[in-house]
């Protein structure tokens, strides 16, 4: 009995072991997170600001902050690093996002009808 009791000791703590690596090597979301922002050829200049990627379940959201206010990345749709679309409505414009994450980079452009801005990003770090 007490070998049986022995081999079930060890099987909890290789279990216990194999089960901690595992969460070790769980990724974090590479888009999560504020970035901060700058625009460029905007035509009252080249402002900065920022915006946030959260993420529930497998829906993701986000919130673009700018000098004028915050506005929620409608229909936003994220594959791996890539953002494929979503919008926010200011000054009557629908202004359309896409871009790509890479580490604590952003490079995208914001479209608003017949014009696109160049955006880049950095994640803003604490």
């Amino acid at each position: 009995m007490k070998n049986l009791t022995k081999k079930i000791l060890n099987l909890l703590v290789l279990v216990s072991i194999a089960y901690g690596c595992a969460t070790i090597n769980e990724t974090i979301d590479p888009v999560l997170g504020t970035w901060n922002h700058h625009l460029e050829n905007l035509p009252q200049g080249n402002p900065d600001g920022s915006f946030t990627i959260s993420k529930e379940g497998n829906i993701y959201s986000g919130v673009f902050h700018g000098d004028f206010g915050d506005w929620e990345l409608i229909d936003l749709v994220i594959e791996g690093n890539e953002v494929l679309g979503g919008y926010f409505t200011a000054q009557g414009y629908r202004i359309e996002m896409t871009g790509v994450f890479e580490g604590d980079t952003f490079t995208g452009q914001l479209d608003a009808g017949v014009r696109s801005f160049r955006m880049t990003a950095m994640r803003h770090i604490l």
